[in-house]
């Protein structure tokens, strides 16, 4: 038996299952979106993503080209400071073995002139010991 409760009950339950079904039509309704949206934004993002990829890529190879050249010019220099440095070191070299020949050279001279000296005192030495000798004989003849 219905009375007015009970049809008040049912009332109020309707509405509050067709508030519901309402919001859930219009929950369905909010997330229904367009996927081409989602995919032009997806396409964009992979686009920069690959132009980042692009730019590093290009940014290494710059990189090493500067790297390489870098590495040649540093080859170069060294081969420079090489060569000046094996030509310094053949005029020390040089200078040295003409010091040396120079200071034999003197050597040589002061040695000639030494025996020369000894040959010359050598002359004067026998004249010297002769007189002395007389000297000595005449010495001897005084007494």
């Amino acid at each position: 038996r219905l009375n007015a409760a009970a049809v008040l009950r049912e009332g109020a339950l309707l509405q509050k299952k067709q508030r519901e079904e309402a919001s859930i039509i219009r929950k369905y309704e909010s997330e229904l979106r367009d996927d081409s949206e989602f995919y032009e934004w997806q396409a964009k993002m992979r686009e920069r993503d690959e132009r980042k990829r692009l730019e590093e890529v290009e940014r290494r190879r710059v990189q090493m080209l500067l790297t390489d050249e870098n590495a040649r010019e540093a080859r170069i220099q060294n081969q420079m400071d090489n060569l000046r440095l094996a030509s310094e070191m053949r005029l020390e070299v040089a200078a040295i073995k003409e010091l040396g020949k120079a200071e034999r050279e003197q050597a040589l001279i002061e040695k000639k002139q030494l025996v020369d000296d000894v040959k010359e005192s050598e002359k004067n030495v026998k004249p010297a010991v002769d007189a002395l000798l007389q000297q000595k004989a005449m010495l001897g003849m005084e007494l």
